[in-house]
């Protein structure tokens, strides 16, 4: 099967559905045969197209992006050009504004291959593009083969799923679980956090430093706790977060490490002994980084918001859960796990089985993939008996 994702970004650009998009894409070329190609908007002046584990990457040249719209002119161009290698199955990922219009525009000039869209989020903070661009994304969805929501919250959450929820399934994000467990991985832990300076006690964080992420939260709540917090990620923030970090005393306390190579993000985790993810708002769907953390039996904070965040981190299970921007509740949860570290254990040995058990990349590659076989058969019937047309004309929901 020939299938071409339209996404935003491509790893190494960090991000958790760039993350899903490069797992979910190798995984199909490894797990299940299959010939992907992605095209994506680049992070600079320049085009290329490169190999990423069997993946076909097209990096269109990127002028920055204005309300989420990336200014990439030559994305629908690079999209004409996939759709000359006849893929079986086009997946877009929303929200990707330019990714849907680069949809429309090959639509209203030759017969497309059927859709299927991963809903990652609703738009949020570009309030002012929902009365133009809401309309559209639910023609979109009203015309795709099959709807992707990784967990039943962001079908009940969403402002636009619940409408064409019969079309909805739920297929959870996945990870390589094995990876994680390489003991390998274990030792270089032990050597990060000796680099660190061995502190007795190690939250961690990681991630994009940006406004939904709740870091300022954060460092509220280790203000009141006895630890010692790792930062990992870049972002527009750091520098607002350095100061406030000073401003309340716990800068020596406080390590921002930038940036972690993919080589080494298990022995990130395996150096850690609470991860946190603070979120405070739904632009936050599910937290990829939770399932990373917990692969390597790390014990999970984080917050209570409508999305998938809590599904995946169980309140007692795997870690505990608070509500979103309460440092106060924050602060206790991450002391209890620190504290109690028979408890904080036992999380984590549960937390890595459901990882195993319901997160593993394996899983989403064939439930994807059998998706894919069913949004095919359908539009191959459908075109077969109606020539593309349902009655009245209409084009039909698979074409």
């Amino acid at each position: 099967m020939r299938i071409l994702h339209l996404t935003k970004r491509y790893w190494p650009h960090r991000g958790g559905v760039e993350r899903h998009v490069r797992d979910l894409a190798s995984g199909l070329v490894a797990d299940a045969g299959a010939s992907v190609e992605v095209v994506v908007a680049g992070d600079g002046a320049s085009h290329r197209t490169f190999a990423d584990n069997g993946v076909r990457v097209t990096a269109v040249a990127s002028y920055g992006s204005l309300w989420s719209l990336d200014l990439a002119p030559g994305y629908i161009s690079a999209v004409g050009h996939a759709l000359r290698r006849s893929p079986d199955v086009v997946h877009l990922h929303e929200p990707h504004p330019l990714g849907l219009v680069a949809w429309r525009y090959w639509q209203a000039r030759r017969t497309m291959p059927p859709l299927v869209v991963t809903w990652h989020a609703d738009i949020l903070r570009q309030q002012l593009l929902r009365p133009l661009y809401g309309p559209v994304q639910e023609r979109l969805l009203a015309e795709a083969g099959a709807i992707i929501a990784q967990t039943e919250r962001h079908v009940t959450s969403s402002s636009f799923l619940p409408a064409v929820s019969q079309k909805c399934h739920v297929i959870p994000t996945g990870v390589d679980v094995d990876a994680y467990l390489d003991p390998s991985a274990v030792e270089a832990g032990r050597q990060r956090r000796a680099s660190w300076g061995n502190p007795d006690r190690v939250v961690l964080f990681l991630g994009r430093l940006v406004y939904y992420k709740g870091v300022p939260v954060l460092l509220d709540a280790m203000a009141r706790t006895d630890a010692t917090l790792v930062i990992a990620g870049e972002g527009r923030d750091r520098e607002a977060l350095q100061d406030q970090a000073a401003r309340l005393g716990i800068a020596d306390r406080v390590r921002f490490i930038g940036d972690v190579p993919e080589a080494d993000l298990s022995s990130v985790y395996h150096a850690c002994d609470v991860f946190v993810l603070p979120s405070t708002a739904t632009a936050e769907g599910f937290g990829l980084v939770q399932l990373e953390a917990m692969a390597c039996g790390k014990p999970v904070v984080s917050t209570t918001l409508p999305t998938g965040v809590a599904i995946v981190n169980r309140d007692g299970e795997t870690g505990l859960t608070v509500p979103p921007g309460d440092a106060g509740a924050l602060a206790s949860a991450m002391t209890r796990l620190l504290d109690d570290r028979a408890f904080a254990d036992a999380c984590g040995t549960r937390a890595r089985t459901r990882v195993q058990t319901h997160f593993s990349r394996e899983s989403m590659v064939t439930a994807t993939m059998a998706l894919y076989r069913d949004v095919v058969r359908a539009c191959n019937r459908s075109r077969g008996h109606s020539g593309g047309k349902v009655p009245g004309g209409f084009r039909c929901t698979f074409c």
